[in-house]
């Protein structure tokens, strides 16, 4: 059979796969379930994911599985307004904000993950934000450079450093020392 033979069945199975990957009526008629059993585990991973996240088996598709999420001490900032709201009470307690500006694809931002993991136990309020994900604060906040640390007291960025590795780690490590224990 020539190769240009099969062409129909190249496009037919990539429009099928591009269906499935949006969602449309296609792939669900393509992808039916055979087995009752299959199609109990199909919509209870369709199900949205707590907190009302209907995107997070997508995003764990393309991201490649674990992208080091949320981390115990660690929140992601997700909206505006929920960064308004952490900077707001950060204002009224006087507890720093370090945050941690990060995606899903930077490998040196994965490597230091455990670290600013590991200094949350202490003082302070630490958030991670997705540089893909919300454009305009990383943009406001100035970040030119994967990982980018800032620390804030209020609304007023106090300092920030930039990069992984050994020398980045240390400059993490100081970056918290020196506001930790401060009152913002």
């Amino acid at each position: 059979m020539p190769v240009y033979g099969l062409l129909p069945f190249i496009m037919l199975l990539a429009r099928r796969i591009y269906a499935w990957w949006t969602g449309t009526e296609l792939a669900k008629e393509a992808l039916a379930p055979t087995s009752p059993e299959l199609a109990a585990a199909v919509e209870k991973a369709a199900t949205p994911m707590a907190g009302g996240d209907t995107e997070g088996l997508r995003r764990r598709r393309v991201s490649g599985g674990d992208d080091g999420g949320e981390q115990p001490g660690v929140r992601t900032i997700e909206s505006d307004e929920e960064w308004v709201a952490v900077l707001a009470s950060s204002q009224q307690t006087g507890v720093p904000v370090f945050v941690k500006f990060t995606a899903t694809w930077c490998k040196p931002c994965h490597a230091i993950a455990p670290l600013f993991e590991s200094l949350s136990a202490g003082r302070g309020t630490f958030v991670q934000v997705d540089v893909d994900e919300l454009d305009e604060l990383v943009s406001a906040a100035g970040v030119n450079a994967m990982p980018t640390f800032q620390v804030y007291g209020g609304a007023e960025k106090l300092d920030q450093s930039e990069g992984g590795g050994k020398s980045g780690e240390a400059a993490l490590q100081t970056l918290v020392e020196n506001y930790r224990n401060s009152n913002i």
